[in-house]
C-alpha cells in the first residue's frame, strides 16, 4: 500500500526529473556562441615581467613611436616622466615617444617588485635612463621610478597602465621635456567628403556661392572638371577622438 507522504515523493521525484530533461534540451538548443567559453588564464609572474621590460626596451632601441605605442592597450594610461601630461588614447601615447625618442633613450632595470595573477601583471620599480639632450654629445643619466600595469589581451601581454617620476638626476629636465599634445582648434565639425576633410566655406552673404552641380569649374585649360568642395585658405581640421563623420 502506498502511503500518501510517498505518493507526494514520487510526484516530486517525477517532476525533478521532467525538469532536468527540460534543462538539458534548452542547453542543447542554444548556439555554441551562446555557451561561456573556459577563462584562459596567463599568470603573471617575475619571468614574464623580465621578459615585458626587454620587449619595452627594444622597442625604443627601435626608435620608432607606433612600435612602442602598440605595447599599450588602446585605453591604456600613460603618464611619462618627461610630460606632466596623463595621456589616454593612441594618438597622445604615441605624441609622447615621437618627442621622446629623439632623446635616444636607453633604460636599465634596478630594483623591481612584481604582483601577479591571472590575466594581470603589476611590475613597480626603478629605471636608469641614459638620455641624449639635442646637440650634446654626451648622454645624460636620469633615475625614476616606474609602475607598468599589464593585462592579457587578445593572446598578448598589453600596457593598462604606466606612471613614472623622477627619482634622481643631475641633468636639466628641461632638455628633456615633452611638450603637452596640442589640440587644434575646431571651426566647425564637419564629415570628410571624398577621402578629403572639408574645407570651410568662407564666403559671405553677399557673395553668390558656386554651384558645382549645376555649372562644372573649369581649369586653366577651359576644360570641365568637377568641384568636390569649396577650396578656402585653409581646412577644418578633425582631431582623433572628435565624433565627427569620417
Amino acid at each position: 500500500m502506498t502511503l500518501p507522504h510517498d505518493r507526494i515523493l514520487q510526484s516530486g521525484y517525477r517532476l525533478s526529473i521532467a525538469a532536468a530533461a527540460l534543462l538539458s534540451t534548452v542547453i542543447a538548443s542554444q548556439p555554441a556562441s551562446a555557451v561561456t567559453p573556459e577563462l584562459k588564464c596567463e599568470i603573471g609572474t617575475q619571468a614574464v615581467a623580465v621578459i615585458l621590460s626587454d620587449r619595452y626596451a627594444a622597442k625604443l632601441q627601435s626608435r620608432h613611436p607606433d612600435q612602442v605605442t602598440r605595447l599599450y592597450a588602446v585605453d591604456a594610461a600613460m603618464q611619462g616622466f618627461a610630460s606632466d601630461v596623463t595621456r589616454s588614447d593612441y594618438d597622445t601615447v604615441r605624441a609622447y615617444y615621437l618627442y621622446f625618442l629623439q632623446f635616444e633613450p636607453s633604460m636599465v632595470v634596478g630594483e623591481r617588485q612584481v604582483d601577479g595573477g591571472c590575466n594581470y601583471l603589476i611590475d613597480a620599480g626603478t629605471y636608469t635612463w641614459s638620455l641624449k639632450a639635442k646637440g650634446s654629445r654626451e648622454p645624460e643619466t636620469v633615475a625614476t621610478r616606474y609602475r607598468m600595469i599589464y593585462e592579457y589581451i587578445d593572446a598578448d601581454w598589453r600596457i593598462v597602465e604606466h606612471v613614472e617620476e623622477i627619482a634622481s638626476t643631475h641633468a636639466d629636465l628641461a632638455d628633456f621635456e615633452v611638450p603637452a599634445p596640442q589640440r587644434p582648434r575646431l571651426a566647425a565639425k564637419v564629415p570628410a567628403v571624398a577621402g578629403f576633410v572639408k574645407r570651410m566655406d568662407t564666403t559671405t552673404s553677399d557673395e553668390p556661392r558656386h554651384d558645382a552641380s549645376k555649372e562644372p569649374a573649369k581649369s586653366h585649360s577651359g576644360k570641365p572638371q568637377q568641384l568636390l568642395v569649396k577650396p578656402t585658405s585653409a581646412p577644418v581640421m578633425i582631431w582623433p577622438g572628435d565624433t565627427a563623420a569620417r
